[in-house]
């Protein structure tokens, strides 16, 4: 099927849902035992012809490195310009070949992009104790760093196990309104859940995410689902 391209800013994948600890702030809410179908990650990067970055989300994402692997080898194979790649990890597991598979993917990145490629290795407060031989591996790589000592509870995000705790509050509200921000031939964010369904944030709770019900993308093209929810001031100019 010939797609018309669109350009992403900042495209986030929920590789999977599953994750190894059970932390009280974890906005997701409880892990489910689901991970995302590559079909779905290949019909959206048809449909993408720049993607400003690339980040890695679940769950843990570290417990889905094949999935991650399979997604930048696509991304290379197809030659899709990238300027960055991301992945938030509690640091508790660690896998060689995602890492090196990251590497060649940090070679691939386009110089010219003014994004970063970061693995964050989260130690704030809220998590609970972990081993440190995983963080010392993470420390051989440049691109990967801990991500500060403690975490202000009240810019949590108000969903899943930190509303159920009762943690944060102050933290910015959230819009479950569907609306994708576009600036020209650009959109601002894409969220691809490992249900294949297409939202336009990412800091939603599994929860919340099926209460919106959001379109997926093994029914709706990325354009459709885009110019569904589009900024009505903002004009999308996405033909190629």
């Amino acid at each position: 099927m010939n797609y018309k391209k669109i350009s992403i800013q900042d495209l986030l994948v929920e590789v999977g849902r599953n994750c190894n600890m059970r932390c009280d702030h974890c906005l997701r809410g409880e892990p489910e035992n689901l991970e995302i179908d590559f079909k779905d990650v290949k019909t959206l990067l048809d449909q993408v012809e720049f993607i400003g970055a690339i980040t890695f989300t679940g769950g843990e994402p570290f417990l889905y490195p094949q999935k991650i692997i399979q997604v930048i080898d696509y991304i290379m194979e197809q030659e899709i310009s990238c300027g960055g790649f991301y992945i938030s990890t509690n640091g508790s597991v660690f896998n060689m070949a995602l890492m090196e598979k990251l590497c060649e993917f940090y070679l691939y990145i386009d110089p010219d992009e003014d994004f970063q490629c970061r693995i964050d290795v989260s130690r704030d407060l809220f998590h609970q104790e972990q081993t440190p031989k995983p963080k010392k591996l993470f420390s051989l790589f440049t691109f990967a760093g801990v991500r500060g000592e403690t975490t202000n509870p009240d810019y949590m995000i108000l969903e899943g196990r930190a509303a159920e705790n009762g943690i944060g509050g102050k933290g910015r509200a959230l819009d479950y309104s569907m609306e994708f921000s576009l600036d020209s031939d650009c959109v601002e964010m894409v969220y691809l859940n490992a249900l294949g369904q297409v939202l336009p944030d990412c800091d939603y709770s599994y929860d919340s995410q099926r209460n919106m019900e959001p379109m997926s993308i093994r029914e709706h093209s990325l354009e459709e689902i885009v110019l569904t929810y589009h900024h009505e001031e903002e004009v999308l100019d996405i033909a190629v």
